[in-house]
């Protein structure tokens, strides 16, 4: 599990891409709006299948 502080820019479908998560887990593992996300706000993320975190 990773805690992820969303930045300006950001969106849901680029964390999930970026991450290799699925929107579908992100939304179960962060409930509430579906797809508006606020600068600041933190995300649990599940890392996908390659299992690394990206290089920022």
């Amino acid at each position: 599990m990773l805690i992820y502080t969303v930045k300006n820019g950001d969106s849901i479908n680029k964390i999930a891409i970026t991450y290799y998560c699925t929107l579908d887990l992100i939304k179960q593992l962060n409930p509430g709006p579906d797809t508006l996300l606020n600068v600041g706000q933190t995300l649990t993320l599940s890392l996908g299948k390659r299992g690394r975190t990206p290089k920022n």
